[in-house]
């Protein structure tokens, strides 16, 4: 698994399960992730050659301990393809005091959210783990939604799973958090949308900005594929767009 992940620094873009065989009952949804993934792939940039120091594996680091602070703000982020590694970008550069809790969607393959969450644990001072139901977001810690399930936040603040259907065939939604979010925090949220094709997270960093919150997207110039972060823009609801190098220290500053 940690292959995988090093092959995403490496400059891979996407993750795509091993196709099964055309009599496998799930070979349809497979078929239908390789296609799209394929579709998304011919609106990629030409991508620089990383340099030896930008590969290299980042040392263990120490991790935040907040407990028992109470959150003033709430980070949603969603991103798709290429998100990875623009996660890694941001998360990494969070300062382990960091006074807010994180939660992200990541459309990924099945199988392999866990992975990508402890692979980000391993460079960044704050603890990143798969959100369980029923965990309040804590300060100093990043929740990833896990497989097969919208995470939600509750009237309470707290996560909860939906099992219900996919929406514009994600399940995870970006669109489900940042909503819900949105209704139960309100003006302290922080919605950032990243690379990724589709219009997955729009309406609901829209929902975001509308109940008072900050609104953020990835440049074009960053963006491994522009199209979530292009339709964000196009529909009026984002505040700020920044390369996502920056992305860090405007969230640093919105949380100060």
């Amino acid at each position: 698994m940690n292959i995988t992940f090093e092959a995403l620094r490496a400059g891979a873009l996407e993750i795509i399960e091993k196709p099964r065989g055309v009599g496998h009952k799930d070979y349809e949804t497979v078929r239908g992730r390789l296609i799209r993934a394929v579709k998304a792939m011919s609106e990629v940039k030409v991508v620089r050659r990383m340099t030896e120091a930008r590969l290299r594996r980042p040392s263990r680091l120490p991790k935040a301990v907040l407990k028992g602070r109470e959150a003033g703000r709430l980070i949603l982020i969603g991103s798709s393809t290429g998100g990875p590694a623009a996660l890694e970008k941001i998360l990494t550069r969070l300062p382990a005091q960091f006074p807010a809790p994180v939660l992200v969607v990541q459309h990924i393959a099945p199988g392999f959210v866990s992975g990508l969450a402890e692979w980000l644990n391993q460079g960044a001072q704050l603890n990143v783990k798969v959100a369980e139901a029923g965990e309040k977001p804590a300060a100093g810690t990043v929740l990833f939604a896990p497989d097969g399930f919208h995470t939600v936040i509750d009237s309470a603040g707290r996560v909860s799973l939906d099992d219900g259907p996919a929406e514009r065939g994600h399940k995870p939604a970006i669109d489900r958090l940042f909503a819900t979010a949105a209704r139960a925090w309100g003006a302290r949220c922080v919605g950032v949308l990243l690379t990724g094709m589709g219009t997955d997270g729009v309406m609901g960093l829209g929902e975001i900005k509308r109940a008072g919150g900050s609104a953020l997207a990835q440049d074009e110039g960053s963006a491994v594929i522009y199209g979530m972060p292009r339709e964000a823009v196009a529909a009026g609801v984002v505040d700020k767009e920044m390369a996502v190098e920056a992305l860090p220290a405007e969230i640093i500053s919105l949380t100060g």
